[in-house]
C-alpha cells in the first residue's frame, strides 16, 4: 500500500487546530463550522478523516508545530485557525477531570487560570488555596491540571525559600506547591512573608547585607495544596480563593482520566495566548459591595477576565458565595459568631458561661505543636485568646436583674455586650453565617496566633 501524500505543513497545522476546535469545543455552533471546514479542507488535498491521525503524527515530528508551549503571536497578528472562548475550554477540562461541589468553584478556578497570563496587569495576584480535609479528594489532580493550563508553571512536591528566590530571578513563572501541608509554613517565617508580600505587585525582600545585599521580586501568582487549612497561615488564606476539595461521591459520574501530553491542554494555551494578544481588560471592574476590601483585592482581575469573556455576572455570584464561605477558615471569625450565639439577647456573660456554651456548640482548643486531640476551651484560655487578639479585658459582671454588687449576688469575670459589640459589628456583621455555625471548622488553633502577630 502506498503512502500517503500529506499536504504542505501549514495546511497540516490548519487541519489539526479545525479538528481539535470540532472536538473541544463546548458550543455546538463553533463545533459545527468547524466540522464542515474540516471536511473541504481534506477533501481539498485529497485526504479522509481516517488520515487525520498520520498528519497529527507529522506535525509531532516538527519542532515547530510538536505539541508545546506555543509563545503568543505578536500583537494584531494571529494564526490563520478558528478562535474559540478559552473560558469555556478551561472549564470544560476542570469538570472532566476534577471532582467540585458547585459552579461557582469550577469557574474561580478556570479565572484564576487565565489569571496567570495577565496578573502582571494588575496590582495584587491571587492566591489558590486547595484544601481537602483529607487525602484523596483530588488536590494532586487538580494541580496537575493547573500545570497544564497555566502560564509558564513551576510545580514542585516540595520546596525552599532559596529555591523560590532564584526561580522568580530567574523568569516570570506560576508557582504550584502540592503537599504544602508539610513545608511547616506556620513555623517558617521567611516562607510566610515570601506568599503573603508576593500578593501585591512591588513586593520585594532583601537578601545579603552591604555591596551583596540584594532585593528579589516576589510578585507571582501562586497556587498551594494541604490538607487541611491548619497548615496555612490566616494571612495567606486571607489573601486566597479558597477551593475546598471533596470525594466523588460514588452516585456521580466518573471522571475523565487525566493525561499530561493530551494535545487537548496544548490547544487550550493557544487559545488562551490569542485571547491576551486582544484582551481589553478594565482595571477597576463593578465589584459587588458585599465584598470586603481583601476579596476586591482578590476578585478584580478575575472578574474583569469575566467580565471580557461574556461571564460577568456569573463571576460577581461566585465571588459573592466563596467570599462569604472565606470567612469560615478563619476559627476567630468563626469564634465570634459562635460568641454571639451564646450570648444571644443577653447584655452580660461571665467568661465562664461563655466558654461553657461555646463547648456545648462544639468549639476546640488545640496548640500548634500539641499532638494530643483537640479539648474544650477554658475560660482562661479564652479571656487571654481576646486580650491578646482584640485587646479586650475581662470586668466583673453581676447576674442580669440583680443590682450592682447587691447583697447575695454571685459575681464573676466576663464581659458586657458594650465590649462585644464593636467586634460583632466588624467581624460578623448583621449576624453573617451564623445559621452555618454547624458546618464551620470549631477548632481554634493556638498556633495561628503565635505565627501571624
Amino acid at each position: 500500500m502506498s503512502k500517503i501524500k500529506l499536504p504542505p505543513i501549514e495546511e497540516c497545522a490548519k487541519i489539526r487546530t479545525l479538528y481539535e476546535v470540532e472536538t473541544q469545543a463546548s458550543n455546538a455552533n463553533e463545533a459545527a463550522v468547524a466540522k464542515t471546514k474540516l471536511d473541504q479542507l481534506l477533501s481539498k488535498h485529497g485526504l479522509k478523516r481516517k488520515h487525520i491521525s498520520d498528519i497529527l503524527a507529522e506535525l509531532e515530528k516538527d519542532p515547530k508545530y510538536a505539541t508545546q508551549r506555543s509563545a503568543a503571536p505578536p500583537p494584531g497578528q494571529h494564526p490563520d485557525e478558528m478562535r474559540v472562548n478559552c473560558l469555556s475550554l478551561v472549564l470544560r477540562h476542570i469538570e472532566d477531570h476534577v471532582y467540585l461541589v458547585n459552579q461557582h468553584l469550577r469557574l474561580a478556578i478556570a479565572l484564576w487560570v487565565l489569571h496567570t497570563y495577565v496578573f502582571g496587569w494588575f496590582d495584587h495576584t491571587p492566591r489558590l488555596a486547595v484544601l481537602s480535609p483529607v487525602r484523596r479528594c483530588g488536590k494532586t489532580t487538580l494541580m496537575i491540571l493547573l500545570e497544564s493550563l497555566c502560564a509558564n508553571p513551576d510545580s514542585s512536591d516540595g520546596t525552599t525559600v532559596a529555591a523560590i528566590y532564584q526561580t522568580l530571578v530567574e523568569d516570570e513563572v506560576t508557582l504550584l506547591i502540592d503537599e504544602g501541608d508539610n513545608l511547616g509554613l506556620l513555623q517558617n517565617k521567611e516562607m510566610r512573608q515570601l506568599m503573603h508580600g508576593g500578593f501585591l505587585k512591588g513586593r520585594t525582600i532583601d537578601r545579603g547585607g552591604g555591596r551583596h545585599k540584594r532585593k528579589f521580586s516576589i510578585f507571582a501568582p501562586l497556587a498551594i495544596a494541604a490538607i487541611g487549612m491548619n497548615s496555612l497561615s490566616l494571612p495567606l488564606i486571607d489573601r486566597s480563593v479558597i477551593v475546598p476539595m471533596r470525594r466523588r461521591p460514588h452516585s456521580s459520574p466518573r471522571l475523565v482520566r487525566l493525561r499530561v501530553r493530551d494535545p487537548r491542554f496544548e490547544f487550550s494555551r493557544r487559545q488562551i495566548e490569542y485571547w491576551k494578544t486582544d484582551a481589553q481588560l478594565n482595571p477597576e471592574p463593578d465589584i459587588p459591595e458585599r465584598l470586603d476590601d481583601r476579596a476586591w483585592d482578590c476578585w478584580r482581575v478575575l472578574i474583569a477576565i469575566a467580565d471580557s469573556l461574556g461571564m460577568g455576572q456569573e463571576a460577581r455570584e461566585a465571588a459573592v458565595a466563596l467570599s462569604a464561605r472565606r470567612e469560615d477558615s478563619d476559627p476567630v471569625v468563626v469564634l465570634l459568631r459562635g460568641m454571639r450565639r451564646v450570648l444571644g439577647a443577653a447584655d452580660r456573660i461571665t467568661t465562664a458561661a461563655l466558654a461553657s456554651g461555646l463547648e456545648e456548640l462544639g468549639f476546640q482548643w488545640t496548640g500548634m505543636l500539641d499532638n494530643r486531640p483537640p479539648r474544650a476551651i477554658k475560660q482562661g484560655e479564652l479571656s487571654h485568646l481576646l486580650r491578646k487578639l482584640f485587646d479586650l479585658e475581662t470586668v466583673t459582671v453581676w447576674p442580669a436583674g440583680s443590682p450592682e454588687r447587691g447583697r447575695g449576688a454571685a459575681s464573676g469575670k466576663g464581659y458586657h455586650y458594650r465590649q462585644l459589640e464593636p467586634l460583632f459589628d466588624a467581624y460578623v456583621p448583621d449576624g453573617e453565617g451564623d445559621e452555618d455555625i454547624a458546618d464551620a471548622d470549631k477548632i481554634v488553633h493556638i498556633g495561628h496566633f503565635k505565627a501571624d502577630t
